[in-house]
């Protein structure tokens, strides 16, 4: 072998033992330093060190052997640098890093299933939390009422709680024995409280620290038309004084545009826009159907627990019945493929705009357009409840995954914002982005998922506490 070609076999070398440092930086500075957003640079970087790596290997053996047989030549430095690299990541026991969003949904859809299980072999019915999806083409506005129901988990375990008379998550007895309330919560699951327990809860940790006894009408994957059609149907006739609307970042304003689609809550707009008091799920439905609504939820329940046990199930790929399909499979379990599609999986989708949910669609925002109309009425029609029963608004503005996409945009937060300050005081905006960006870590508010840029990311006990602070230091703030 030639001099120069040793010296470019000891560079690439060299190059491979950069890529082994920045493989271990990639894990070791996030954990240490916790700045997740270094992990994209890290990869690039590792991918770039083993491609550098390779070039200088490829060319030395060629130029090392010469040129007459080149193809076995570079097939065998090629096969040489692969061998390398697949005995050193196996030497450091590298796993394939899998999907986490994907490995904790199956984990928490099987404590689901295994909850439920355990619940029919205690003797109940084995009853799971009803989602929108499933409410969206029934007349009803919540779930089970009054049922100990199973509902979701990102970290505290999997949380069950005891729903009210109305199916929300309250205290039993709560709702009949107050003739009004010192202030109704509206919002998604973030007023619901996935996924914490009671006393973590948004709304009775407000009630602790203002005093007020607060009535919680959040319900996951819902927007501002529902929490119109809750405020219509089961607040307005207990006169709250003070009306907290948790917006999420992305969600509460866009899913109006679903909400508007399956045309339940059209009654509700039309009536808030006439000033007229509404109450047509409970006021119209008549006995039979409030008899049945249990059997049918369950039905639906029953479906839905089918359907995570099917995705359970579902195989992940075909039989191999090939020597072709069973090198392919082979070759895909090399830790060095997928070690390359893990980084290039976190290159190209860390950073990326997303184009759903809890990302904001400015042009919505325009004045003139129908989501900025209708959600401007919805507001109007709270704002005049509020001052009627000499109390306030409260909306609360919380950021979704903001923290994990660049250049994050503004609209929405601004046109909240801009809504509370021409209100004359009767409206006040509780800016949690402002809240969190005073952290030393916004991250330690959310569960762990959200670092690995899940949008569905809940606060955990520590976010709804700093939720239910700024906001009750807020109401107080503004008192005369």
């Amino acid at each position: 072998m030639k001099e120069t070609a040793r010296e470019d076999v000891l560079v690439s070398f060299y190059f491979f033992a950069l890529a082994l440092i920045v493989l271990a930086l990639a894990w070791f500075v996030p954990v240490v330093v916790n700045k997740p957003e270094l992990l994209p640079a890290l990869s690039s970087a590792l991918f770039a060190a083993i491609g550098a790596a390779g070039a200088v290997l490829f060319f030395a053996f060629c130029r090392g052997y010469g040129f007459a047989r080149p193809v076995a030549d570079q097939a065998l430095a090629l096969f040489i640098l692969l061998v390398l690299i697949e005995l050193a990541l196996s030497a450091l026991n590298l796993s394939a890093t899998k999907n986490a969003v994907d490995v904790e949904r199956s984990r928490v859809n099987r404590g689901i299933v295994e909850k439920l299980i355990e619940n029919i072999d205690e003797g109940g019915r084995g009853y799971h939390h009803i989602t929108t999806s499933d409410l969206d083409s029934m007349s009803y506005l919540t779930g089970f009422e009054d049922k100990q129901v199973i509902f979701q988990e990102e970290g505290e375990g999997l949380i069950a709680f005891h729903t009210d008379e109305n199916g929300y998550r309250n205290p039993i007895g709560l709702y009949p024995s107050a003739s009004t309330f010192g202030a109704a919560v509206f919002g998604d699951s973030f007023a619901h409280g996935c996924c914490v327990p009671d006393d973590e809860v948004f709304a009775r940790r407000f009630e602790a620290l203002t005093g007020l006894r607060t009535y919680n009408l959040g319900y996951s994957g819902t927007g501002l038309l529902y929490s119109l059609a809750a405020y219509m149907e089961f607040a307005k006739q207990k006169s709250p004084k003070n009306i907290v609307v948790q917006i999420l970042e992305g969600a509460s304003y866009s899913r109006m545009s679903h909400e508007l689609q399956i045309g339940k809550y059209d009654r509700y707009l039309e009536a808030a826009r006439a000033g007229k008091t509404y109450a047509i799920g409970l006021a119209a439905r008549d006995a039979a159907s409030v008899a049945g609504k249990e059997e049918t939820l369950w039905t639906s329940v029953f479906k839905s627990t089918l359907k995570r046990i099917y995705r359970l199930t579902e195989p992940k790929g075909e039989a191999k019945d090939s020597a072709l399909d069973a090198f392919r499979a082979k070759l895909q379990s090399l830790k060095l493929f997928q070690l390359l599609g893990d980084i290039k999986r976190v290159v190209i989708s860390t950073g990326k705009r997303p184009t759903t949910e809890k990302y904001p669609k400015c042009e919505t925002f325009a004045e003139g357009h129908e989501m900025r109309k209708i959600s401007t009425d919805i507001l109007q029609y709270f704002r005049a409840e509020a001052t009627r029963n000499g109390g306030k608004v409260i909306l609360v503005f919380q950021p979704s995954f903001r923290f994990i996409v660049p250049d994050f945009p503004d609209c929405e937060r601004r046109f909240f914002h801009e809504f509370a300050a021409a209100s004359d005081g009767q409206v006040i905006f509780v800016d949690l982005v402002d809240q969190l960006k005073k952290t030393p870590d916004p991250f330690a508010y959310y569960y762990a998922l959200l670092r690995e840029g899940w949008p569905h990311a809940h606060f955990n006990g520590l976010g709804y506490d700093l939720a239910a602070k700024a906001s009750a230091e807020a109401l107080s703030a503004a008192r005369p």
